[in-house]
């Protein structure tokens, strides 16, 4: 697509890039004496409200993080027939991707730019976005009024959330930069994803290589790759730590968020012998993930299944997943038997009257058919499963409270988005819920997905409730296709179960 020759006292000079859903062109202010980059929706989806919605998000999150480290956006509008478009930066020497053909960058150089990467993602992450596709062709670099080079990050990953609006199904994003969670269907994501990302970004900077060649099935199947002191001589000590534990395989093995890793990495460029003490993540709404988490699958030849780099021990996950899930499986044995305890002696009675240990009045409680049961519950959510013939078709309820207040249409393109990178994703279908399904709720959207888990075919349907303006809850059920529609039967009940 071409955008016009003129936009207003904009006049196009040339083109910078294109992509599948949207080009980029130079364009000079004649009144101000300056050069801006116009980036414009392709033609063939200005008409998608979806992806065209999408495009717009972009420029409004843009807009909103206001950072001297993210690309800002000045101005949006629309051509005279019909596309978007917004105004923003240009980034008169371009990307680090073009930085990088020229060769591998020295340490000090490396950890000047991390740290600028990190200070725009942590801007981006307070105000609730992820961007979840940093590598270098996203990272811009432009001339400071000191005459360096300032890293502006750009492009915020919306082509994926595009791709499954538009009905796409094709994987969006570099297998080199991505966290492995990320090619996991049903797994969420959070900050820690750009965690990864941007070491990876770091590792290629310093070594000049990627951490992982290939397509989706290395990320599915990842392994750590070689310290970048066995590639690169001369760096400072503790540099490998800091390095392979941001693009750890293990998620929960990571720094906790970028300001975190760019504090260890800067530590060590100072001469610091040990790296900061990992910060707990920050506690926020807006980032956490809506599914249960799934460590990524692992292969190890070591006898004790960990990995060994710099004289430490790495672990992997499969390692770490085992302990856990034994963990986790003697916690809820516990749990069952006080819980039975507590029920039998009247503490958990739910006719206990007010005031006593009875089940709170704003817990989602739904009565359901025999042979389903309560599996898992949290302060604003509760899972109920029902197993047939070996299969677990679940039914979830979930009540969301979003300082985002996204629309339930937006909540649910968020959910297609976390889930949209994943082998065997295919979007079924994606509508708004007819106002005789909404239980009495303003607003709805409901999704539907297909993927595969363990050579098995399941599908996924989420139904976002609430008003016009947020999102006040969602039910979900998903199992295997041919069992689905027992849970689906049971989606209307649910929805009238959210508080309102």
């Amino acid at each position: 697509m071409s955008l016009p020759s003129r936009l207003g006292r904009l006049r196009r000079v040339s083109r910078l890039g294109a992509g599948g859903f949207a080009s980029v062109w130079l364009y000079r202010d004649d009144v101000l004496d300056s050069l801006v980059a116009v980036k414009g929706l392709a033609d063939n989806w200005s008409q998608h409200l979806d992806v065209r919605e999408r495009f717009l998000d972009e420029a409004r999150i843009l807009r909103r993080a206001d950072s001297d480290h993210v690309v800002r956006v000045y101005d949006l509008g629309e051509t005279k027939d019909g596309t978007p478009y917004f105004v923003m930066s240009y980034a008169d020497q371009g990307t680090l991707e073009d930085l990088l053909a020229e060769g591998r960058l020295s340490w000090r150089r490396a950890v000047d730019l991390v740290g600028q990467a990190g200070q725009g993602l942590s801007v981006l992450h307070r105000i609730g976005v992820i961007h979840r596709d940093v590598k270098p062709p996203n990272l811009l670099l432009r001339t400071s009024d000191d005459g360096q080079a300032r890293l502006l990050v750009a492009d915020l990953g919306v082509a994926k959330a595009m791709a499954q609006a538009s009905g796409l199904t094709q994987m969006v994003g570099t297998a080199a930069y991505m966290a492995p969670e990320q090619a996991m269907p049903g797994t969420g994501v959070d900050v820690r994803a750009d965690v990864h990302a941007l070491g990876a970004v770091a590792y290629r900077m310093v070594t000049g290589q990627l951490v992982r060649e290939g397509g989706l099935e290395v990320v599915s199947n990842p392994r750590l790759p070689p310290p970048p002191s066995s590639l690169v001589s001369g760096l400072p000590r503790g540099f490998d730590e800091v390095i392979q534990r941001a693009i750890n395989i293990d998620r929960d093995a990571r720094w906790a968020d970028v300001d975190t890793f760019v504090a260890a990495l800067d530590d060590v460029a100072r001469g610091s012998r040990r790296p900061r003490a990992r910060k707990p993540l920050p506690k926020s709404p807006a980032l956490d993930s809506d599914v249960t988490r799934r460590d990524a699958a692992s292969s190890s030849t070591h006898p004790e299944h960990v990995q060994v780099f710099d004289g430490r021990v790495w672990p992997t996950p499969k390692f770490w997943s085992r302990q856990r899930s034994l963990l986790t499986v003697a916690l809820v044995a516990f749990m069952a038997v006080i819980g039975t305890a507590l029920w039998r002696i009247g503490v958990l009675d739910p006719s206990a009257p007010p005031g006593s240990s009875a089940v709170d009045e704003n817990e989602l409680v739904l009565e359901l058919p025999d042979l389903w049961f309560e599996s898992a519950r949290a302060t604003d959510s509760v899972d109920y499963r029902r197993v047939v013939s070996g299969f677990a078709t679940g039914l979830l309820l979930r009540l969301q409270d979003t300082p985002l207040a996204d629309t339930p249409r937006v909540a649910a393109a968020n959910e297609l988005d976390r889930v949209s990178v994943g082998a065997g994703f295919a979007l079924v279908s994606s509508q708004a819920l007819p106002r005789s399904q909404l239980a009495g709720w303003e607003s709805g959207w409901a999704i539907r997905y297909q993927y595969v888990l363990n050579d098995e075919t399941r599908e996924q349907e989420e139904w976002f409730v609430g008003d016009l303006s947020k999102t006040a809850g969602s039910v979900s059920a998903a199992g295997p296709t041919s069992r689905l529609s027992e849970a689906l039967s049971l989606l209307p009940r649910a929805l009238a179960a959210l508080p309102q």
